[in-house]
């Protein structure tokens, strides 16, 4: 598994709004200065079109559950 990170919003998020994020920051990782501070931490900027970042939070989501029923964990 790589790790990654994401910004989610509230599923009634009106379509315009999630747009206007998603290319906000699609323009702040696409600077300089944002890219190198990801490179001294280590980290690769992927931007991901917003249908495909849904599916990629469903698949670890899927996956991960499975690990932890398969450790036996619970929530408490």
């Amino acid at each position: 598994m790589t790790p990654w990170f994401g910004i989610v919003v509230p599923q009634a998020t009106p379509r315009p709004v999630v747009e206007r994020i998603s290319g906000a920051l699609e323009a702040a990782l696409a600077t300089a200065d944002v890219q190198q501070k990801l490179d001294i931490a280590g980290c690769e900027a992927k931007s991901a079109p917003l249908g495909q970042f849904a599916d990629i939070v469903k698949a670890d989501v899927a996956v991960w559950a499975g690990v932890a029923r398969q450790a036996g964990l619970t929530a408490e």
